[in-house]
């Protein structure tokens, strides 16, 4: 009966652990003079370690420097940016239409 709930567990616990290891890196990056902080960010990437039906793809924290990412890297980094960006400004301009309907 324990075996039921053990993937829930890890998974909660890798997820607790992903986001301390990002929390920390990001505070590191805070730490930094004022233009390095500007150009180095976190990007995540998946483990392929692993990738079995029991353990899916961990996610893991990157530091890099954004002057230096390759095209992929700049491209995925660009479309997570602004699909964000679209995400926010939809939700905006909705709760802004319901104010004005009222």
């Amino acid at each position: 009966m324990e075996e039921v709930f053990a993937s829930g567990r890890y998974s909660r616990r890798t997820s607790n652990v992903d986001e301390d290891e990002e929390a920390l890196k990001w505070a590191a990056i805070e730490k930094l003079p004022t233009y390095d902080r500007l150009r180095t960010s976190i990007l995540q990437t998946y483990a392929e370690e692993y990738g079995d039906q029991d353990h899916p793809n961990r996610v893991q924290h990157k530091e890099v420097d954004v002057r230096k990412l390759d095209v992929n890297e700049r491209q995925k980094f660009i479309d997570k940016i602004f699909k964000v960006a679209e995400e926010d400004n939809e939700k905006y301009l909705s709760k802004f239409r319901n104010r004005i309907d009222k």
